[in-house]
């Protein structure tokens, strides 16, 4: 009976190993990306935002062209 129970066992405690060091790399990686993503937004808070389709420049024609 040992000669089946200890290599489940032992076979279960490395497969437990992987999966808790594949949850800790997944939180560091999470982690990352939000400090990354914490810095985006700080320093996309200093620019003034423009709605998309709005120009805030006002078009004028060429000089070329003749206002009739």
């Amino acid at each position: 009976m040992f000669n089946y129970l200890f290599p489940i066992f032992a076979f279960g405690l490395v497969i437990t190993g992987i999966v808790f060091l594949g949850l800790q790399q997944a939180s560091d990686m999470a982690k990352d990306l939000a400090a990354q993503s914490s810095k985006v937004d700080a320093s996309s808070q200093n620019q003034e935002v423009v709605p998309p389709g709005c120009n805030p420049t006002p078009l004028n024609p060429p000089a070329s062209v003749s206002q009739q």
